[in-house]
């Protein structure tokens, strides 16, 4: 299978084919009858070319769902099979682009999924349906295996008792990653779970999970203690649970609640490999979901999304869902996309280039090229030019320790702030216009003015979006690309844009939804 075209296979004409698992058999269907390969033939039984449009939603997060509506016939007697019990609500179908002359195995799946609200009349007439893949999967969590505790966990830990101020039984256990607090400060809380009657030392409770860091430093906000990382291993618990040991003899107050700094990585994947970045995290959680995940693209995205290092702790149970869109994706430029594989991370591109650029769409070159829309804005209501970001959570004192800005006022002397020229023209035309983002994953300067040069990108400005219609050669062309358009009607030159969204047409044609990148300068 392919995710995208190569001109050679463009050169052929390409075909639409559903492939629908019914009743028993499987059913090969297209606009024409054709012979694929010695034992794939399809009747031409796909009554309309699909209305098939791949986008991008704008730095949304939600799951996507992808839906294709559906006109055919099949060469059974439908309401008969179903009248049999055989139903055909759920059944499950593929629908796929397939060049003339090249191997099945290298069709270009669409979309995998269940037919959705069907109709059907007499055997004769068409079947007309939805083939849907919705890839959300609301029962997925963070953290992606909660642990709570129980007291009788801690019947291995010596002369141990749960006396005093000590977490509840039923209470959920940190689950801690990347670097909170950057080694400069508490990042995260620990819970006293118990303590040694003998010794009065204090059990406190760091991660529900394996740790990268050997040691840890506890402090209650004005003393602290170092501490070496131990682990309790409880049947039936996929992890070990991270414990320190506070020693009666030193001056941190023993209470339920402490801090933690964290001199080293917290959480490691299942091969040992820490997890740092905003990459690493997601592939971790999606790892652990029941989503179908197309791990080429993710693994292809990682390292882009590993530039915003991310640290964090939770200790309540929430959707995955949730915590991707309102902390993460609050932060790190990146949208959910559905393709052949399953779901992947589109990194948003941060003021790309015309040398980033794949193709270069110039009207007056190719003929096949047409604009199809006017130029519109969109998001004025939106803008900010002078977008302030609080991050360094302290869960000790609920307060941000950093504070990043940046803004157009390139003038300004603010060692706290950046300047670019980008935003001085929207402050010329708006006005100063404030935003202020406030992040407890974010704990370092470098990423902290990333998520700023990228609010700037989304928000400095309203964008400009356009529509052309191309020819079929352009079909290699997938939605998230970078490409240059010329075109002197409009005054574009060397416009530097990314693809939003492919309409493919009946006409075998497609028309691409660009996004102006504006220029930084």
């Amino acid at each position: 299978m392919t995710d995208r075209w190569t001109e050679a296979q463009l050169r052929g004409q390409l075909y639409w084919v559903l492939s629908l698992e019914y009743a028993g058999g499987t059913w090969y269907l297209s606009t024409d009858a054709l012979e694929i390969s010695s034992s794939i033939t399809t009747s031409a039984q796909l009554v309309d070319v699909p209305d098939v449009s791949e986008a991008l939603e704008i730095w949304s997060v939600d799951a996507p769902t992808m839906s294709v509506p559906l006109s055919f016939l099949l060469p059974v007697d439908v309401p008969l099979l179903i009248s049999q019990g055989h139903a055909l609500d759920g059944a499950v179908g593929e629908l796929a682009q397939w060049a003339e002359g090249t191997s099945w195995d290298d069709r270009r799946i669409i979309v995998k999924g269940r037919l959705v609200d069907p109709s059907y009349g007499a055997a004769w007439e068409p079947i007309t349906c939805s083939l849907e893949e919705q890839v959300q999967d609301d029962a997925s969590t963070m953290p992606p295996a909660p642990v709570f505790w129980r007291n009788e966990y801690g019947s291995t830990l010596a002369n141990f008792a749960s006396t005093g101020d000590t977490l509840e039984s039923g209470a959920m256990l940190p689950f801690v990653y990347g670097l909170p607090g950057n080694g400069q400060g508490p990042g995260s809380k620990c819970y006293a779970i118990g303590i040694d009657s003998s010794t009065s030392e204090v059990y406190y409770c760091i991660a529900s999970h394996s740790v990268a860091a050997t040691s840890v430093d506890i402090t209650d906000g004005i003393s602290t203690a170092t501490c070496n990382v131990f682990y309790l291993n409880v049947a039936g618990l996929s992890e070990p649970i991270a414990y320190v040991k506070v020693l009666a003899s030193t001056s941190v107050t023993p209470q339920l609640e402490n801090g933690v700094i964290w001199p080293g990585y917290s959480l490691q994947d299942e091969t040992g490999a820490v997890v740092r970045g905003a990459g690493d995290l997601i592939a971790y959680l999606l790892r652990r979901s029941t989503l179908r995940v197309d791990w080429g693209r993710m693994e292809a995205m990682r390292q882009r999304l590993n530039m915003y290092q991310v640290g964090g702790y939770v200790d309540e149970p929430c959707a995955l869902g949730e915590y991707l869109r309102d902390v993460i994706a609050d932060v790190v430029p990146f949208a959910f996309a559905s393709g052949s594989g399953g779901l992947y991370p589109y990194a948003w591109p941060i003021y790309p280039t015309a040398a980033e650029a794949i193709a270069h769409l110039d009207s007056g070159v190719d003929p096949s090229i047409e604009r199809a829309s006017s130029i519109t804005y969109e998001g004025a209501d939106e803008v900010a030019n002078y977008i302030q970001l609080r991050y360094g959570w302290n869960p000790l004192t609920e307060k941000y320790t950093g504070n990043r800005r940046i803004s157009g006022q390139v003038d300004v002397v603010d060692s706290q702030m950046t300047a670019v020229s980008y935003l001085a023209g929207s402050h010329a035309r708006y006005g100063r216009r404030r935003s202020t983002v406030e992040s407890v994953i974010v704990h370092d300067r470098d990423t902290a003015d990333m998520v700023l040069l990228a609010k700037a990108a989304r928000y400095g400005n309203p964008s400009r979006l356009v529509s052309y219609r191309v020819g079929p050669r352009w079909g290699w062309l997938r939605r998230g690309d970078v490409v240059t358009l010329s075109d002197d009607e409009v005054a574009a030159s060397q416009q530097v844009a990314f693809i939003e969204s492919i309409q493919w047409d009946p006409a075998g044609d497609l028309s691409v939804s660009l996004r102006y990148i504006e220029a930084v300068g």
